[in-house]
């Protein structure tokens, strides 16, 4: 989202295909007046064309926004779609539409621009790439040229760089990967690691905006944050992240999923094993010491060890505890066999 003296614009990727995923051109900027109570003069259509568009910029005379294009591949159609697209203002219309005002991506990087910021003089964008690498990028305005990039080693291996925001003096940007707000002078000189862990509370954070005394950031929008191994269920038309064993006795170790015994055919119940305590203060209450049940790899065999619950998750229910499992054998010769990855349980 994005504002102006008068307008709000926003982003929207459009239908999705048969995957869940966009599609080609079908993205759109929308664009309303801001009234007294309520958004007025509504197009969701103010710019048509976009691929996956994600963040959105305006200033006094253009409205920029980044097209993350397609979610995988280096072949040139994919790498076509990743841009940052620009048009010129008008008082009811958008004119002089280039959906590939910036090319972001060059090929073997993926490189997928996420959120826009812009100042008088660059425009800066989050930016996610292959092998869950990130980046901060800085062109000039109002060509577009001049590129300055921004990497270091604590952008190695943390996809979910989005939001991004400027003030006077620093970029920001929010890193979904280790649950992080970071900043750097506007320059992309990196001057200190504080400044790069800026902010360490902020959890799975998204959108960012900042103003001359205050940060503002929305977290938990695109995953729950809940910390150690929990069971997820994804749904492939929306997106949706639903963890399915919420503990909320245990902040570090989650619900400490082991692993999933079998579903039903509709996909409505499932099995698993977690060492948590998910029934409500049911049967399962105070039965395991804090580690429960644990697996050891080692060069010739699997060693489980200690006792895990079986529970029944079923939608629209609460979870369910069914029974204690003992895990204190070989894998081969205990209830670990169940569940244990199927590379181990074959040595």
């Amino acid at each position: 989202v994005a504002l102006d003296a008068t307008h709000v614009y926003w982003s929207a990727t459009g239908e999705l295909d048969g995957e869940g995923k966009p599609q080609d051109g079908l993205g759109t900027i929308g664009r309303a007046e801001i009234g007294l109570t309520e958004g007025e003069e509504v197009d969701e259509d103010f710019i048509t064309g976009a691929n996956n568009p994600q963040g959105v910029a305006v200033n006094a005379t253009h409205v920029y926004w980044a097209n993350g294009g397609r979610l995988s591949g280096g072949g040139a159609e994919a790498v076509a779609t990743r841009t940052i697209g620009r048009a010129v203002l008008g008082a009811t219309e958008a004119t002089g539409v280039d959906q590939d005002f910036i090319q972001v991506d060059t090929g073997s990087r993926e490189l997928k621009p996420q959120g826009l910021a812009i100042n008088a003089t660059h425009i800066y964008a989050a930016v996610n790439g292959a092998q869950a690498q990130s980046y901060v990028f800085r062109w000039g305005l109002p060509e577009g040229l001049n590129k300055l990039e921004f990497f270091d080693s604590q952008h190695i291996g943390l996809a979910g760089v989005r939001g991004i925001a400027l003030d006077a003096n620093f970029v920001y940007w929010a890193r979904q990967g280790q649950n992080r707000i970071g900043r750097i002078p506007l320059d992309l000189v990196d001057d200190s690691d504080a400044k790069r862990e800026w902010n360490k509370g902020a959890q799975f954070p998204i959108g960012l905006a900042v103003d001359a005394d205050n940060i503002f950031w929305a977290a938990n929008q695109g995953a729950p944050p809940n910390a150690g191994n929990d069971l997820y269920r994804y749904e492939v038309a929306s997106g949706k992240l639903t963890d399915l064993s919420v503990d909320t006795g245990s902040v570090a170790k989650g619900a400490d999923v082991q692993g999933v015994l079998g579903t039903s055919e509709d996909g409505e119940s499932v099995y698993f094993v977690a060492n948590g305590d998910l029934d409500e203060g049911g049967p399962a209450t105070g039965v395991l010491p804090p580690e429960g049940c644990e697996g050891k790899f080692t060069d010739k065999d699997t060693v489980y060890s200690g006792e895990c619950n079986l529970y029944l998750a079923r939608e629209g229910e609460a979870t369910r505890f069914i029974a204690r499992l003992d895990a204190d054998a070989r894998i081969t010769d205990s209830d670990a066999t169940n569940w244990a990855p199927h590379g181990a349980a074959g040595r």
